[in-house]
């Protein structure tokens, strides 16, 4: 079988292509490879997309264009209709090893086996442990990024990448506690990103999410992005989007799709000499989530709290910028949408970004000397 060059593109194509630029959506994008779904990688197709062009990109062996036509039941492998979401087996794809690294640690953990330590490489089978008032960053080789807040026991099953294109092939295990990944942050797509825990496997197909486990289940909140939920007991995945949460419980069974808690409104600096972050109580809200790190994407977390009204006084750290990140979470446990504040520490005072004083709350709950 000869490639052919120049093809005009179907009219049906065209409007198609035409379609999605109406609204306004990015082909490079839309057509981004598309993770994983059980044993297979997904790929939508886009425009001049050819069976044996995708068969020499994902699995090095352009003969392999059969096996896909037939799997995916294409009549034309020269005209794949645009918009389908190829499905290619894993098996077919040659993976090589893709260690992570360690980019930041907090308090005790221990990693491989041994004392948890910046710049530390780990490969598949190592295991990742948090103690309490810790977190540990993990890098991936595609610039995923996944953390580990305190009491954590996470396992990487899976640490390699494709050959041909480098797309990432990980799954995690997390048997206790939370973890926060920006995935794929890059735009490029994944390979495969599976979470699993007791009670389900989460698909991830390049975003930004929480997953949390513990005795009563597994929660997941999605911050941009979508994932795929298959619950133990559950039939059919469940997609879950940017802005949306899901709980499912010890047995397996999956809740309802809900919408994650809005973001908290910051209230207005009430003293020149603060001591503290107050906010607008949350509708639905039962607790607050706060972290304390020196990045604005919350990776390089320093310390995290809880207090049941949304007040937070600031623990004593090393002058310098920071940043508060600060979530309501509701009666499911499901934790919402997050209000980030950059903030200084000097040597007397704290600052906003803006200059202004932080607000004070009529209560603390999380009282500490300042600097």
């Amino acid at each position: 079988m000869t490639t052919k060059t120049n093809r005009r593109i179907p009219e049906r194509g065209l409007l198609a292509v035409l379609f999605c630029i109406s609204l306004g959506w990015s082909l490079p994008a839309w057509a981004q490879p598309s993770g994983a779904q059980g044993e297979y990688f997904l790929h939508r197709i886009m425009a001049g997309d050819t069976l044996l062009q995708l068969s020499e990109r994902y699995t090095l062996r352009p003969d392999n264009w059969q096996a896909l036509q037939q799997l995916n039941r294409i009549a034309d492998p020269y005209a794949v209709p645009i918009g389908l979401m190829l499905r290619i087996p894993l098996s077919m794809i040659p993976r090589q090893d893709a260690p992570a690294r360690i980019v930041h640690v907090q308090g005790q953990a221990t990693a491989a086996g041994q004392i948890a330590a910046a710049d530390q490489p780990l490969s598949t089978g190592s295991r990742i442990q948090t103690g309490d008032n810790s977190h540990v960053t993990l890098e991936l080789a595609d610039g995923t990024l996944i953390s580990l807040p305190s009491r954590t026991d996470l396992n990487l099953e899976n640490l390699q990448q494709f050959q041909g294109t480098k797309l990432g092939d990980t799954v995690l295990h997390v048997d206790q506690g939370s973890i926060d990944a920006s995935v794929a942050p890059d735009g490029q797509g994944v390979g495969r990103f599976e979470v699993r825990t007791p009670v389900a496997v989460t698909g991830v197909r390049g975003t930004r999410f929480r997953l949390h486990a513990d005795s009563n289940g597994q929660r997941q909140e999605v911050l941009h992005g979508r994932v795929h939920v298959s619950a133990e007991q559950e039939n059919n995945e469940l997609a879950v989007a940017a802005g949306q949460g899901l709980s499912v419980d010890s047995t397996g069974h999956a809740g309802e799709v809900r919408l994650l808690l809005p973001a908290p409104e910051p209230i207005a600096a009430t003293s020149a000499q603060p001591e503290g972050f107050g906010f607008q109580p949350v509708a639905g809200a039962v607790r607050y989530q706060a972290r304390q790190s020196s990045d604005a994407d919350g990776h390089s977390v320093v310390a995290e709290w809880q207090a049941d009204a949304p007040w937070f006084a600031l623990p004593v750290a090393a002058p310098g910028e920071w940043y508060m990140q600060v979530s309501a979470v509701d009666a499911e446990g499901l934790q919402g949408a997050t209000t980030t504040i950059p903030f200084t520490i000097t040597a007397r005072y704290v600052r906003s970004e803006d200059g202004q004083p932080i607000a004070l709350g009529s209560e603390g709950f999380l009282q500490s000397p300042l600097y």
